[in-house]
């Protein structure tokens, strides 16, 4: 009996340390892409990660994710306001291969936070999925905006890639229960799992007249998920 007591102290001290490494882990991160923020907002140039700063924003894509309950609503909320605003900064004519990682660990973070597959607090998903909407927006409407006055330029081909896996991971996101996506400011938020398909649906239609063949099949696919959650009846 004494065996087993002792043994039941050391395993629920195990998960305390590991919930505390966990919540650490995810402290840390949000402080390192604070950091990295910060220099990219001050200088135009491509800045270098050190191997501290590439370890950590790996770590934002790992299996930790998977563990977000144990994170406290502060440290996770503190580090999606801080991924929401990192497409501000992207110059897309000259972004290096290290920050185009960083642009896409982003995205990731946020899509399976927000995921039905991923067991999050509520408070948490909901704050992503703030996050996650201005991010999808950013990028499309950029987009949109920039092929309007591209002419026969093509436009680069990270913001093509990044379109295209955005519109990819939209159409495979089944959304989080509880998570109400955001509307306009009179209106009332969306819900469901597929509601962030029915809120973009106005951008996915002004992608329709570009010019670039690269994202058009996973345009179709998504504009034809968007109709289904819709209530329209389509056809693939």
């Amino acid at each position: 009996e004494y065996m087993g007591s002792d043994d039941a102290t050391d395993s629920d001290g195990a998960e305390s340390g590991s919930d505390d490494e966990a919540r650490g882990l995810f402290g840390g991160a949000a402080t390192v892409v604070q950091s990295v923020l910060r220099r990219m907002v001050s200088s135009r140039l491509p800045i270098a990660f050190d191997e501290t700063e590439s370890a950590m924003l790996s770590l934002l894509s790992s299996p930790v994710l998977e563990h977000a309950q144990l994170i406290s609503h502060d440290a996770v909320s503190q580090l999606m306001g801080v991924l929401g605003d990192v497409l501000k900064t992207v110059d897309f004519e000259a972004i290096d291969a290290r920050l185009q990682r960083f642009v896409i660990v982003a995205l990731q973070t946020t899509f399976a936070i927000c995921s039905a597959r991923v067991t999050t607090p509520a408070k948490v998903a909901c704050a992503a999925a703030v996050v996650l909407d201005r991010q999808c927006q950013a990028v499309l409407s950029t987009f949109v905006e920039d092929d309007k006055f591209s002419g026969a330029k093509p436009l680069p081909l990270f913001q093509q890639q990044l379109v295209t896996s955005v519109l990819d991971s939209l159409r495979k996101l089944e959304l989080a229960r509880g998570i109400l996506w955001p509307a306009a400011a009179d209106e009332v938020p969306f819900e469901g799992p597929r509601a962030h398909l029915v809120a973009l649906y106005p951008l996915f239609c002004e992608l329709v007249v570009t010019s670039e063949a690269a994202i058009k099949p996973s345009l179709k696919a998504v504009l034809l998920e968007a109709g289904r959650a819709l209530g329209t009846r389509v056809k693939a």
